[in-house]
């Protein structure tokens, strides 16, 4: 680290703790899966037995709040559970383990990928990607080196380079792209049941669970930022209702896809503040303190890390 970044870095910190003293910080953690992968390109994936040791962590030495509560009378450091998208592992291994240690948390999903027969975007792209032996076409790359996907490596750069493509386009295009590759590939894509999302019955049956709260999370998962007013509007609003739905709730929360500040912009807020959000999380390190914007909540993404990193990134998420 240079000699101005290292600066900044202690300014942060100084200031942190200056707001740490005025006001007790909460930081909310954002999970996406707890599973066991072989492959996983996004490394969003918790293993059962990690998440099991950090939550018994976080409730040994914090108090754990519900994300849809009222924060504002919080006078200790705290923590929040929050996890993304919608997985059935969300169901089926992540609230078990809050159950046994009695811990909430929500988790916000995206109601267009709910009981279909095809997985997440980025999921299938793996899949495409992931054993492929095939020399990528040139006229496809938008710079002028080849890609070939002979090892794991170069599957890797592939992926990479086809998800920033796909994280902006449209749901028709990102379609298209896809079904470009599939051909490509010589192989059809297919459900996984490690990659599923939930059903209905799934969905109905974490939101019957005292430990669980559902918020929204757009209707196809896409970036808001490369979309226009109206094109957001429905995606938010209807991905909203239709949750609200099927579950047959009022729903008030709700978090951004993907969720960096490049991922959103006024147009999000503004909608999300017409519709009553009352709180709305977001996806870059900070903490949450009283003054603190309810429609831009930083979280702390949480890897498949081992204990000593977790405790050690906990610790510092109350300063950095």
């Amino acid at each position: 680290m240079n000699m101005t970044g290292t600066l900044k870095r202690i300014l942060k910190v100084t200031s942190n703790i200056g707001s740490n003293i005025i006001d007790a910080p909460i930081v909310v953690l954002l999970y996406h899966r707890v599973a066991r992968l072989q492959e996983d390109f996004e490394l969003l994936t918790v293993s059962p037995d990690n998440f099991d040791s950090q939550i018994a962590y976080i409730k040994s030495h914090y108090p754990v709040l519900r994300f849809d509560e009222d924060w504002s009378k919080v006078r200790t450091p705290a923590v929040v559970i929050t996890f993304d998208d919608g997985y059935a592992d969300n169901y089926h291994n992540a609230l078990p383990i809050l159950e046994k240690h009695n811990v909430p948390a929500t988790f916000f999903v995206t109601s267009g990928i709910l009981d279909v027969t095809h997985e997440f975007w980025w999921d299938e792209l793996g899949q495409i990607i992931l054993d492929s032996t095939h020399r990528y076409p040139e006229e496809w790359i938008d710079y002028d080196t080849q890609i070939l996907t002979r090892n794991i490596d170069e599957n890797r750069s592939l992926y990479q380079y086809q998800q920033k493509k796909l994280k902006s386009a449209s749901v028709e295009e990102r379609r298209k792209i896809l079904d470009n590759l599939i051909e490509w590939s010589g192989k059809k894509t297919y459900l996984r049941d490690d990659f599923r999302s939930m059903d209905y019955y799934e969905l109905k049956q974490l939101h019957a669970n005292n430990f669980a709260a559902i918020g929204s999370h757009t209707l196809n998962h896409v970036q808001l930022s490369a979309l226009d007013y109206n094109t957001q509007f429905n995606e938010i609003s209807e991905g909203h209702n239709r949750l609200g739905k099927i579950i047959g709730a009022e729903l008030n929360t709700f978090s951004y896809p993907f969720g960096a500040i490049e991922d959103y912009n006024l147009d999000s807020l503004s909608i999300c503040k017409t519709l009553g959000f009352k709180k709305v999380a977001a996806n870059y390190p900070g903490q949450y303190h009283r003054w603190s914007d309810n429609l831009q909540i930083p979280r702390k993404l949480v890897r498949n890390w081992d204990m000593r990193f977790f405790k050690s990134y906990l610790k510092r998420a109350f300063y950095l």
